[in-house]
């Protein structure tokens, strides 16, 4: 009976690190998008080669304030949450650098 629990804890606890593992990576590659499209903006604003106005990159400001939330609000660990919320404010610092 013992046994049986133990399993079942056990179990338990690796579904609920699989999900936060999944959660994390949703989060990470969401980031890393976030930030690969405010980058080529910029790059296409600098290079002149295509018209990127404010009103674009303040949409991409919003996005980041709403991954900023997001990330707050999820059950992720300090150390996760500290690490995409670095790489979220160096984007939205950029943005306004920008702007």
């Amino acid at each position: 009976m013992y046994i049986m629990q133990h399993n079942q804890l056990q179990h338990t606890g690796l579904a609920v690190q699989i999900v936060n593992d999944e959660r994390l990576a949703l989060l990470t590659d969401t980031v890393k998008i976030s930030i690969k499209l405010t980058q080529a903006a910029l790059l296409k604003r600098a290079l002149n080669t295509v018209h990127i106005s404010s009103l674009i990159l303040l949409t991409h400001k919003s996005e980041s304030l709403e991954l900023h939330r997001i990330i707050l609000d999820s059950q992720l660990g300090s150390t996760e949450k500290t690490i995409l919320l670095g790489y979220i404010d160096q984007n939205i610092e950029i943005i306004d650098e920008a702007l």
